[in-house]
């Protein structure tokens, strides 16, 4: 799992209590107000410092993989040759509508978008 994605499974107030630790925009605990789309834009060592620090404060193993979509992608075309990687996801449906019986399509990352 990557820092953003951890960071997206916890609370909205350790959400906040990360984020003020760094000079993000204020967000609020609503749900959906921005503090994981916030998080991601943050470079990835200042990603990285702030989630280790989390988990030691919180006694939580540290164990991380960063790894991009489009290297997790290679894997998989490896894998299955027909497997076709959309960036925008928005605009995949007619990929998707496409793709044969058993086919695999790969997404960018949907949670970045709203609805």
């Amino acid at each position: 799992m990557g820092y953003s994605n951890f960071f997206a499974t916890r609370s909205a107030q350790d959400k906040l209590s990360v984020l003020a630790k760094v000079s993000a925009p204020k967000h609020s605990e609503v749900k959906g107000s921005g503090k994981t789309r916030c998080f991601a834009k943050l470079a990835p060592e200042t990603r990285k410092h702030l989630i280790e620090e989390y988990c030691m404060e919180k006694n939580m193993p540290i164990q991380f993989w960063t790894m991009s979509t489009k290297e997790q992608f290679s894997i998989i075309k490896a894998e299955v040759p027909n497997a076709v990687f959309v960036e925008d996801p928005l605009g995949a449906t007619d990929v998707i509508g496409a793709m044969p019986p058993g086919g695999v399509v790969m997404l960018e990352n949907l949670r970045m978008y709203a609805g």
